[in-house]
């Protein structure tokens, strides 16, 4: 969402400029992002990761929902708030987990022995999914409609969701060895 948001903010036709509106998801993001740790470090990194997921999934799902009436013609002028309250939904949430928690979780789950090579792997594939995303973006919206797109990638958030739920331990107040004795199936979490 960083990358289109002033194109995102011109299809929309909110009363805050484009380029105020992306000013503002950026200081959000950033305002995010400062309470990332401090949500992981109160909650934990499990229950962080589910609650990203879960406002980014909203976020989005409203978002499109705003989107596909807008492109419909429908008056949306009473909802001219909507796409910047989601994305500031947005931009919060995704700081408080799913932008910053992987990289803490391969730390936690890869073995020492691996932990480099595995953690490498892991961001390059990362940044080509991220890469793609970025590329497929404005051809995806095209063809399917821009609210289509939105839906797709807040879907996702429930897949998220259940993946942490199922495969994510509960690492709160453990150490590095406590955690991999969990994943070797020495102890349960």
């Amino acid at each position: 969402m960083l990358v289109y948001t002033v194109k995102l903010f011109e299809m929309t036709g909110t009363s805050i400029s484009p380029n105020m509106s992306s000013i503002i998801f950026g200081v959000v993001y950033a305002i995010g992002a400062i309470f990332g740790p401090i949500m992981t470090l109160k909650y934990g990194v499990k229950r962080s990761l589910i609650l990203s997921a879960f406002g980014v999934f909203l976020s989005e799902e409203i978002l499109g929902l705003f989107l596909y009436f807008n492109a419909y013609g429908y008056d949306m002028s009473s909802f001219f708030w909507c796409p910047i309250v989601c994305t500031i939904l947005y931009a919060v949430t995704y700081n408080i987990g799913l932008g910053p928690l992987p990289a803490t979780i391969m730390s936690e789950v890869f073995p020492a022995n691996v932990k480099a090579k595995a953690s490498a792997i892991c961001q390059t594939i990362g940044f080509i999914v991220g890469f793609t995303i970025a590329k497929f973006f404005p051809i995806l919206s095209e063809k399917l409609g821009i609210y289509s797109v939105f839906w797709m990638f807040g879907s996702s958030g429930i897949f998220v969701i259940i993946l942490t739920v199922y495969l994510v331990p509960n690492t709160k107040g453990l150490s590095l060895d406590q955690i991999q004795d969990i994943l070797s199936g020495n102890k349960k979490s």
